[in-house]
């Protein structure tokens, strides 16, 4: 089962956005992180990693992905984005997406960050 919450830091832009809006604004990166929930993991034995995880969207999106754009970036309890640098800006995140153990955080600009919620393992790239 997969638990979907719109602007889950409740941040002021996006409260005047409109869920809409949000929905909009995360294109294809929802589906994509469903997708590959619902393909799990190739051996079909184990527990799937994030590892795991991360290829099967890369797979499903077929243009780079975690493959080729994985960048280091701090991602917060809450799911807010921090840049691995001074030049960018902090980032809330539009939706979370949550199906055990993972959770996804999609943010502006095609940024997501994929998390395991045991480990707090995470893997930012760029869909776009």
């Amino acid at each position: 089962m997969m638990k979907v919450t719109l602007n889950p830091t409740k941040f002021d832009r996006y409260i005047k956005f409109g869920d809409e809006y949000i929905e909009e604004a995360c294109g294809l990166i929802p589906h994509i992180f469903l997708e590959a929930i619902i393909a799990g993991d190739p051996d079909g034995d184990n527990p799937m990693s994030l590892q795991t995880l991360a290829n099967r969207m890369d797979e499903i999106y077929k243009f780079g992905g975690f493959g080729q754009f994985e960048f280091p970036a701090k991602i917060d309890e809450a799911g807010m984005y921090h840049p691995n640098n001074d030049e960018d800006e902090s980032l809330a995140p539009l939706v979370k997406l949550s199906s055990d153990p993972f959770e996804c955080f999609v943010y502006p600009y095609g940024i997501l960050s994929i998390r395991d919620i045991h480990s707090l393992e995470t893997k930012t790239s760029r869909f776009d």
